[in-house]
């Protein structure tokens, strides 16, 4: 990633970047592009550490950072009226944080975790997730959180929660 931002910048000599495809890619790109004083605008990354002006002055985004998304969601949880969840996700620094920010959030709203679940990310859509299914069953919530990081691990956890009854068809 470094590497190519300093293409970009160095023999390229771009003006701006649009992109980053992730925060990880975007806050190693940065580094160049605040030092070459190039603007980065990006579309997926949602750290909250890129909202840090000092360390990434010419980073932008198009979509609300982490914090902003997992304090909203739990607030959703809480005006909706439920009381009682559990959390899937997937072990990717994205849902990770967002889970960790929601969870949070969602506790200081009084709302009970009754369980948290997680598996490695994966780009496999049939990958087994028994024993995570298992352990949201015995928790019986009727909402279940599911925070991932793409969309093959979605698809996987959706399937894998039909088979115990945890959702409808997929």
């Amino acid at each position: 990633v470094i590497e190519a931002a300093l293409e970009l910048t160095m023999e390229d000599r771009v003006n701006a970047v649009i992109g980053g495809g992730s925060s990880g890619r975007s806050i190693l790109a940065n580094y160049v592009f605040s030092l070459a004083g190039v603007p980065q605008v990006a579309q997926t990354s949602t750290s909250p550490l890129l909202s840090n002006k000092e360390k990434f002055p010419t980073f932008s985004r198009v979509v609300p950072p982490d914090d902003w998304q997992g304090s909203l969601l739990a607030g959703i949880v809480r005006d909706i009226g439920w009381r009682s969840i559990s959390i899937l996700y997937s072990t990717d620094d994205y849902a990770r944080e967002l889970m960790q920010i929601f969870k949070d959030s969602a506790e200081k709203d009084g709302i009970v975790i009754r369980t948290l679940a997680s598996f490695v990310l994966t780009e496999d859509p049939d990958k087994d997730l028994t024993s995570q299914m298992e352990q949201i069953k015995k928790a019986r919530t009727n909402i279940n959180a599911l925070i991932v990081g793409n969309t093959a691990s979605a698809l996987a956890a959706l399937k894998a929660a039909w088979k115990p009854g945890l959702v409808g068809p997929v």
